[in-house]
């Protein structure tokens, strides 16, 4: 080899053949053309969950949905469980607007924004005042999710004590701290009375999508 000349020393033939092998290096890998790349070129189990590049959290207990996101394995499971209890007495008086009632607030922080929040409320109260009554209702955040529209009669001057139990499936959607709470107001002038001598509760269940 002489610069860029190959001496063969001898007159080659014409019917002779010159066959080129180019050598790039060890080592040395080109870039393939962007769509190139077929499945069969890829070893198995070669594709982890950490070159993935799906939102939510990749784990033992998620999948990967069609969106392209990580949700937690079986719907309709429970995620967690809140709950308070109090004994904590409070008292209404003559009051046609809805007034938080002590004691009954409860905090959760959904940990996926399909969730499901199922809330469940039993709540000790009793009414005074002549022919009186009064209503419930559950409030997210500062949203009226769930009114209890009935009247809970009070006949006569009679004090009528007994347990309110509601359940709420809500659907916040949010993964940030939410907050629950029961609110009463009473009906023409009567009275409500919350906890007399008694126990109420809020319990917050997070429902997996």
């Amino acid at each position: 080899v002489s610069g860029s000349t190959i001496d063969f020393g001898t007159a080659v033939a014409g019917t002779s053949t010159c066959d080129f092998i180019l050598h790039y290096g060890v080592g040395l890998i080109t870039t393939p053309s962007d769509g190139t790349v077929t499945t069969a070129k890829l070893a198995d189990s070669s594709v982890s969950l950490a070159k993935l590049t799906a939102t939510g959290t990749k784990d033992a207990t998620t999948f990967l949905r069609g969106d392209n996101t990580f949700a937690e394995a079986g719907g309709g499971k429970i995620n967690q469980i809140v709950q308070v209890v109090t004994n904590t007495s409070h008292y209404i008086s003559t009051t046609t607007s809805y007034t938080d009632i002590n004691g009954m607030t409860l905090n959760i922080t959904p940990s996926a924004t399909s969730s499901k929040i199922l809330v469940m409320v039993c709540l000790h109260g009793d009414g005074d005042g002549a022919d009186r009554g009064y209503q419930l209702k559950i409030i997210r955040d500062t949203t009226d999710i769930f009114t209890d529209g009935s009247k809970k009669s009070v006949y006569g001057n009679q004090r009528i004590a007994g347990r309110n139990a509601t359940m709420y499936l809500d659907s916040p959607n949010t993964t940030s701290q939410i907050t629950y709470k029961c609110a009463a107001q009473t009906d023409n002038g009567g009275y409500y009375f919350q906890n007399f001598s008694s126990y109420s509760m809020i319990t917050l269940m997070e429902v997996l999508a």
